[in-house]
């Protein structure tokens, strides 16, 4: 089960609006809880945020932008490491014609 934060409700609301699980880079759930006392100067509106997935273990929050800019550079890396792997491996990358894909698999 994933952590859950207490806090006010405008930052949850920005936690929400703008990052995501830091585990599984999934959505965030908030829920609006009552009003808790403050020692300090009285009360305030806190929310629970936690993450979405029922299965992940999430811990903490990562930007939307920082999961974005991964995706970027684990494509990338995808391409250089397919092309050097076809290189070294002697893979062909062909294009057929969708008739003949369809006939080599089956269809």
């Amino acid at each position: 089960m994933a952590a859950r934060f207490i806090m006010t409700d405008r930052t949850a609301t920005i936690i929400h609006n703008h990052y995501v699980c830091n585990i599984c880079w999934g959505p965030l759930t908030l829920e609006e809880s009552d009003t808790i006392r403050d020692p300090g100067d009285g009360r305030f509106l806190a929310s629970v945020i936690y993450c979405s997935n029922p299965n992940c273990t999430g811990s903490g929050f990562v930007t939307k932008r920082y999961t974005e800019r991964r995706c970027e550079q684990s494509g990338a890396e995808y391409e250089d490491v397919y092309k050097n792997l076809a290189e070294i491996l002697g893979l062909k990358r062909e294009l057929i014609p969708i008739e003949q894909a369809l006939k080599e698999l089956g269809f």
